[in-house]
Formats: C-alpha cells, sequence, structure tokens
C-alpha cells in the first residue's frame, strides 16, 4: 500500500498483533484500501483461522 491508496509513504499492514478497538477511535482517514480489501479479508481470515 502506499500512494496509490492515499497515504503519504509506501506501507504495509501488519496482522500479527491484531486488537479491537472502538470505532469512535477512527476520527480522520488516511487512505484507502480500494481493490486490494479482497486481499486484506483473505490474508486476515488465514491469520484469525476463520
Amino acid at each position: 500500500m502506499g500512494t496509490e491508496g492515499g497515504l503519504p509513504v509506501e506501507s504495509a499492514a501488519s496482522f500479527d498483533n491484531l486488537r479491537p478497538f472502538p470505532k469512535a477511535m477512527l476520527v480522520r482517514r488516511l487512505g484507502s484500501l480500494g481493490p486490494r480489501l479482497h486481499e486484506i479479508c483473505i490474508t486476515a481470515s488465514a491469520a484469525l483461522d476463520c
């Protein structure tokens, strides 16, 4: 992910330490997952064994 998703620099998602948190903490948009959302869902499913 990176500039094509609206982020100012190249970035990576890490699924090593997933934790729930309140939606109220999401106060500003930093970027967009766009068409890569499907890839992230597949990875999360494998990481969470669901």
